[in-house]
């Protein structure tokens, strides 16, 4: 097992429901998110009034986020290259909470209404190496 599948096992020990969300080369660990932390997303929302909920959506994903750590060097150098990856991510987050109509409120960058990923649990990527992957879905 390398050691990213063993650090996904150890945090599937420790917080039980978790994901691994893929951008490019680009890979996180998230749980889904709490009532509260769903509660804040609303409330964010809320207060951006008028706008597009992206600060609400980056607080979501810093919540969820397990690995790597929030504030980690990994993670700081990560969103540095990609500074969009923390929305990117967030979104999949609050799709997680059952979201599941947030591209529309959100506004779908390419006008799609059909998801442009697949969502597999981790259990199932330590098992097959299956993430969820913000890309085209594979063929089938």
């Amino acid at each position: 097992m390398d050691d990213f599948k063993a650090k996904v096992a150890e945090i599937k020990a420790r917080h039980g429901d978790v994901y691994v969300l893929t951008f490019e080369d680009a890979r996180v660990v998230v749980r889904p998110p709490s009532i509260a932390d769903y509660d804040m997303l609303k409330a964010e929302i809320e207060k951006e009034k008028g706008s597009k909920p992206v600060t609400a959506i980056e607080k979501l994903f810093r919540k969820c986020v397990l690995y790597p750590e929030l504030g980690s060097p990994e993670l700081e150098a990560m969103l540095a290259r990609r500074p969009g990856l923390s929305a990117t991510f967030g979104r999949r987050c609050a799709e997680l909470a059952g979201l599941g109509e947030f591209d529309d409120a959100y506004g779908d960058a390419a006008g799609s209404t059909q998801p442009a990923y697949e969502m597999r649990d981790v259990t199932s990527t330590i098992q097959t190496g299956n993430v969820l992957s913000l890309g085209p879905p594979p063929s089938r």
